[in-house]
């Protein structure tokens, strides 16, 4: 019997990390330190996060003397893990907010409901948080491209400012942690009051800063697409979007409203590009035969179903998913070194009484291209799908897992 290293839970804990570092998605930094140790990879090796989120895998693997690479389509995702590879050494923000006098009452007039930052703030408050942004970027109007352009320092300002915005929207939250509602009325926020609530986010963010050791990039890019040349990664440790349909686009709404101007106007596109989106945005099949037996019993079964949006809704929504899903995953063999490993975490589902098999399906999604060498499977509590009470009756406890990869 082959013994293996332990790994623990990928579940990022209650209490772990800062709010301003806090994502649904997240893994816990144990986890990823445990695959670093399992792996035994060498001082320097190439170590990718093809949907990077808010950056653990990057942070961790630069702090352990490897060479990270992280992408992710959401901009906000990519600010916020910017930020996290830095001290915060390089922030100017103390001292933007020691000398910063906030414009007038009257200048906030001239803001229209049009601002996304009015979808939860009083115009007052939104004309002073513009003004900030404007000394912490140079430019209200940040472009995707814009945002790949700021400075580590810009990155961690830039991050502070959103967590703070996030916490003062006290109405804006919901018992859907991916979701964030309107305020019916805008908030008004005093401008001490904003100012103490940046610098708390800046000193805690500081606080919890890791030593990075090695170089870190953190891009923009579809992993359906990597722009890495085939061959050249040592390691790959990530999660792809489960089977839930949850919207993890709409769980950075205010972060992207921060950032604003053209990355708020592309918003929509982005959140409807994205893997496991709700949205149905197009309606790809040439890889179909590819998904595997599992799969293909699931879609079977969802299109047989005799619920009413069956056919109409969720088959389209699933063909979506594991369209994007399989293309992905043949990237990740793609850019695999030979030698190289893997580690995928996913977590199984259910549509109606059918279980949704990530594990299995992952798994035979990759049959020609990796090897499965180790499966580690955890016990989650509550699921996405829990959330919902008039659900609640028929979900049961999901089953997150581990899957180790080699390539063949």
């Amino acid at each position: 019997m082959i013994e293996h290293d332990p790994i623990s839970s990928p579940k990022l804990r209650d209490r772990e990390g800062i709010a301003a570092h806090r994502f649904y998605a997240g893994f816990s930094l144990q986890f990823v330190l445990d695959c670093f140790s399992s792996a035994k990879l060498e001082t320097g090796a190439i170590v990718l996060d093809p949907w990077s989120g808010s950056g653990t895998t990057a942070l961790v693997a630069a702090s352990q003397g490897y060479k990270a690479i992280g992408f992710d389509l959401n901009p906000a995702m990519q600010a916020s893990s910017r930020a996290r590879l830095t001290s915060g050494a390089e922030s100017s923000l103390e001292g933007i907010l020691e000398v910063l006098e906030f414009e007038s009452l009257n200048d906030a007039r001239s803001l229209t409901a049009t601002d996304p930052l009015c979808r939860w703030f009083s115009f007052s408050t939104v004309a002073r948080i513009r003004q900030i942004q404007r000394e912490i970027c140079g430019d209200e109007a940040l472009s995707i491209e814009g945002v790949s352009d700021l400075s580590a320092g810009q990155c961690f300002d830039l991050q502070a400012l959103i967590s703070a915005c996030r916490i003062l929207a006290l109405d804006a939250r919901s018992s859907n942690p991916t979701w964030t509602r309107d305020c019916e009325v805008g908030v008004y926020v005093r401008p001490e009051s904003l100012r103490a609530a940046i610098l708390r986010q800046c000193t805690s963010m500081k606080n919890v800063a890791v030593r990075v050791t090695h170089e870190a990039v953190i891009g923009i890019a579809d992993s359906r697409r990597l722009p890495i040349d085939d061959g050249s990664v040592d390691f790959i440790l990530s999660s792809p979007p489960y089977c839930t349909r949850i919207d993890y686009a709409m769980s950075t709404v205010i972060n992207n409203a921060v950032i604003g101007g053209k990355v708020w106007a592309r918003f929509d596109d982005m959140r409807r590009s994205l893997i496991g989106s709700p949205c149905i945005t197009r309606m790809e099949t040439s890889h179909i035969g590819r998904f595997g037996p599992t799969c293909s019993a699931l879609l079977h079964s969802v299109s047989d179903h005799q619920s009413k949006s069956s056919k109409s809704y969720y088959l389209p929504n699933l063909l979506q998913y594991f369209d994007g899903l399989y293309q992905s995953l043949q990237e990740i063999a793609r850019v695999l070194k030979d030698g190289g490993e893997a580690v995928l975490v996913v977590q199984d589902s259910y549509y109606k009484e059918h279980r949704i098999d990530l594990a299995t399906i992952v798994t035979e999604m990759l049959y020609e291209t990796l090897t499965l060498t180790r499966r580690i499977d955890y016990r989650r509590g509550r699921s996405f799908a829990q959330i919902n009470p008039r659900a609640a009756m028929v979900a049961k406890r999901p089953t997150e897992s581990a899957l180790f990869f080699a390539s063949i």
